[in-house]
């Protein structure tokens, strides 16, 4: 192990765009590459952020179950559920295994989930 952070990347999209989803994969891919990360795995996925039964949400919950990564990074707060109080629950799993929270496009502190969907 080379000591770097170890991160899974999860981006989602409302609506089937390639071209969107290969922009904010690359950002995100960039962003771990400038910051000294290691992408253990990567998660995209197409589906309204409304639903919390998404395939990739649930790879994503897995994956902190088995604390596979030392942080998940996310662009904006939104990807992940829309419904604060869900978004708020996962936050608490993270913080329950010891896994760090980055969402590169937002000022977010966790002790402070105060946000506008």
């Amino acid at each position: 192990m080379d000591g770097r952070t170890r991160v899974l990347l999860y981006h989602r999209l409302a609506r089937d765009d390639s071209m969107a989803m290969e922009c904010q994969n690359h950002y995100l891919r960039s962003w771990a590459a400038e910051n000294g990360c290691t992408v253990i795995d990567e998660i995209a996925e197409v589906g309204s952020g409304l639903r919390l039964d998404r395939p990739g949400l649930s790879a994503v919950i897995q994956a902190v179950r088995e604390k596979r990564m030392a942080a998940l990074v996310v662009r904006k707060l939104d990807r992940l559920p829309r419904n604060p109080l869900e978004a708020y629950g996962l936050m608490e799993m993270l913080k329950a295994q010891g896994i760090d929270f980055i969402c590169t496009d937002e000022i977010f502190v966790p002790d402070l989930f105060v946000t506008r969907f």
